[in-house]
């Protein structure tokens, strides 16, 4: 049997995506050991569904069963943390507010692309969008990276999770360009670039103070 690149490489950015998507499940057992959420907030889960919902909903209007696969389990997650979330905070009104606002963004978008255009139009808005709001979750650490910078002390940024999130960032990249999907390429390029940032200063920051013990 021909080895098929194409089949390899999703099957790759699928599972490096998945075991992404799992690595909360850590804060989840923290969650149910001290039955409590403590200083975390809702919104990266709240925004995971946002995320995969539109990236669902591309995978399925262009056909692409990878896309689709990945973020209906980043979907599924994600409401199983929020779920967890739920049970153990004590703002559950807080809770109820993000999902009514993620449900108000969410439910008219999938309706414009269900019954308002047609499929070619739909799958233009929608891809634009997932592109858009996955920019702005791939930026979000740049907050931390500024302190970081500032303090020069990494303890608040994992290196696993940063080198995890340049793999699958870079992973995607290369699956949208065997694609020719600018959607994909974009944010995941993005992502890449600023996820070798952090591995970057992590490990620059680290060897420092290192040196400065020895």
């Amino acid at each position: 049997m021909p080895f098929d690149a194409d089949a390899a490489l999703s099957l790759a950015a699928t599972l490096c995506t998945i075991a992404y998507f799992l690595t909360p499940t850590r804060t989840i057992r923290e969650y149910v050991t001290t039955k409590s959420t403590g200083a975390t907030d809702v919104f990266p889960f709240i925004a995971t569904i946002i995320n995969c919902t539109l990236w669902t909903k591309y995978g399925i209007l262009r056909g692409d069963a990878a896309v689709t696969t990945v973020n209906v389990t980043g979907l599924v997650l994600g409401l199983a943390y929020v779920a967890a979330f739920y049970k153990y905070t004590t703002n559950r009104s807080h809770v109820e507010r993000q999902l009514l606002y993620a449900a108000l963004f969410i439910y008219p978008v999938l309706v414009y692309a269900r019954f308002f255009t047609d499929a070619a139009t739909a799958t233009r808005h929608i891809g634009f969008l997932a592109m858009v709001f996955s920019v702005v979750m791939f930026g979000s650490p740049l907050v931390l990276l500024k302190q970081v910078l500032a303090t020069r002390n990494p303890a608040g940024m994992s290196l696993a999770l940063s080198g995890m999130s340049l793999l699958v960032a870079s992973l995607w990249t290369v699956y949208g360009l065997s694609h020719a999907d600018a959607n994909i390429i974009v944010p995941n390029a993005l992502g890449s670039v600023l996820a070798l940032v952090q591995v970057c200063v992590i490990v620059h920051f680290s060897r420092a103070d290192y040196t400065r013990v020895l």
